[in-house]
């Protein structure tokens, strides 16, 4: 059996799975968590400032979705120049919706990563050859890019399909906003997954197998432990689901997403990406006496979370019941 201490030291972030329905403590009590549904994965776009370091800075240029929309216009005359146009968020969210003729990549996989750091954009996705071939220019977009946060863009994900582009020897153009700010400008521009079911009959055996799409909204916060939540995104922005559930205080563990609510709830960043090279374990103990801390008044309820809620939410929460409880893994 794991000692306490060497369970703790074996937690890292590439932790992925739903956490256990019981913990044995060491005194061989099993204590059951009310987890009462199992979590579908679920994934929401980082944003261009989810900081990643890389090995160097690529180049490119912000273009606004005014711009955007003329290049496109542009495409729509001529059929010598398509533009190759790249979603970086996840796979859920470009199945979900997405604007026309783009290709997803996801570069927050930790597979995809791996492979942009050393490969060019036509052989990192394939169904790019032909657009890359016909361009000096690839347009890429994620959730809601802010040129204001350009110094974090050269140290994030996104970072790596510049680089990738760049060795295609391609000018990158990142469009300001991203998808949020093209969809509330130019919302003919964006395709749903209803919208593609016809085309998809039709062209069945011409079309990459779709992700399946998942009702995000649905899937919400979870009680771990008395009192203690792990959440995502969603759940952090969303006031209704935290005062339905009485949250008073929130541990927000991603580097860039909005603490909406500092008026009403109290909070603790806590700075990490969902990277295997990130060291999580330093912030145990300030998370620790945080949600401590919160729990000696009765009233007050926590919620940790990150972006998807399956990976670093659940390994402060899990390391907290481990350390709390005197827990193993066995």
């Amino acid at each position: 059996m794991l000692s306490n201490d060497s369970t703790l030291n074996s937690i890292n972030l590439t932790i992925s799975k739903s956490l256990p329905i019981c913990l044995t403590s060491s005194t061989n009590e099993t204590i059951k968590c009310p987890l009462t549904e199992k979590r579908t994965p679920l994934t929401k776009a980082y944003s261009c400032s989810d900081a990643m370091s890389s090995c160097s800075n690529g180049h490119f240029s912000f273009i606004s979705p005014r711009e955007f929309y003329e290049l496109m216009s542009e495409n729509s005359h001529t059929h010598e120049r398509k533009y190759p146009i790249v979603d970086c968020r996840s796979q859920i969210d470009f199945g979900s919706e997405r604007i026309r003729s783009s290709h997803n990549v996801n570069c927050r996989a930790k597979i995809m990563a791996k492979k942009l750091m050393s490969k060019r954009l036509e052989e990192v996705e394939p169904s790019l050859s032909t657009c890359l071939n016909n361009s000096d220019i690839v347009i890429l977009y994620d959730q809601s890019t802010d040129e204001r946060i350009q110094d974090k863009i050269r140290s994030s994900p996104i970072n790596l399909v510049i680089q990738a582009a760049n060795k295609s020897n391609k000018k990158v153009h990142i469009i300001q906003g991203g998808f949020d700010a093209v969809k509330n400008q130019y919302p003919h521009l964006i395709e749903c997954a209803i919208d593609l079911i016809p085309r998809e009959k039709h062209e069945h055996d011409h079309l990459p197998s779709s992700p399946e799409v998942f009702d995000k909204e649905n899937f919400t916060m979870t009680q771990i432990l008395p009192r203690v939540f792990v959440g995502n995104v969603h759940d952090a922005q969303n006031l209704d689901r935290l005062n339905q559930n009485g949250i008073t205080h929130i541990i927000n563990s991603t580097p860039d997403l909005p603490c909406l609510w500092e008026k009403r709830c109290q909070y603790m960043r806590v700075a990490v990406l969902d990277l295997p090279s990130e060291n999580i374990r330093k912030h145990f103990d300030k998370t620790f006496q945080f949600i401590d801390e919160a729990l000696r008044q009765k009233t007050n309820n926590v919620l940790v979370h990150c972006s998807a809620g399956i990976s670093r939410s659940s390994t402060i929460v899990l390391a907290f019941m481990i350390k709390k409880y005197r827990m193993t893994l066995d």
